[in-house]
């Protein structure tokens, strides 16, 4: 992350002034229709964010409320892109192995179960924005990390989701990073 007041590129003798940058953590946001709070974001304090991540945990009620969980993400990628198309924005959901009502995720054979697989479709669906101007309701890069909470240690699923499924945690913020730095070259 860059810090605080960065020097703007410019081409010419003069640079530009000096822009105060701030990297907050739980920090409400004014989007276009209501307030969100950004659990990580990096801001600017002419411009507003420019890289937010959301992160979500669900530990229990999942197939109930999965159509829930994906609505609250559509409207909240609206809400900011709407107001701030420039913002890279992220979404990192937790889910358990197996919730306490015994929904499972992973299987008892280490497998994904159908419920874990339609997670992961419903984050693929909204996960690839790459220009300003695409569809405000999509999330810039989603990423879903199963965790084996009934562990001593608990410890992360390292084959769920696949590789090629786009929504893997071990890259999240490098690709999020590296979409910020794209949509904004001009910071030194």
């Amino acid at each position: 992350m860059p810090p605080a007041d960065i020097v703007v590129k410019r081409p010419g003798p003069r640079p530009f002034p000096r822009v105060g940058f701030a990297l907050d953590t739980n920090k409400y946001i004014l989007g276009a229709y209501d307030r969100k709070e950004l659990d990580v974001v990096l801001w600017t304090d002419t411009s507003g964010p420019l890289l937010g991540i959301s992160l979500k945990a669900s530990m229990s009620g999942l197939a109930k409320n999965i159509n829930n969980r994906w609505e609250e993400m559509v409207g909240d990628a609206a809400n900011l892109h709407s107001r701030f198309p420039m913002l890279s924005l992220g979404y990192f959901m937790v889910l358990p192995f197996v919730t306490p009502n015994g929904e499972r995720v992973i299987g008892k054979n280490g497998r994904p179960t159908e419920l874990g697989m339609t997670f992961v479709r419903k984050l693929r669906g909204v996960g690839h924005r790459v220009s300003p101007t695409d569809l405000v309701s999509e999330y810039e890069h989603v990423a879903l990390a199963a965790i084996d909470f009934d562990r001593d240690v608990p410890r992360l699923h390292r084959r769920f989701p696949a590789r090629q499924s786009g929504v893997r945690v071990e890259d999240f913020f490098d690709r999020l990073v590296q979409t910020f730095r794209g949509r904004n070259e001009y910071l030194g």
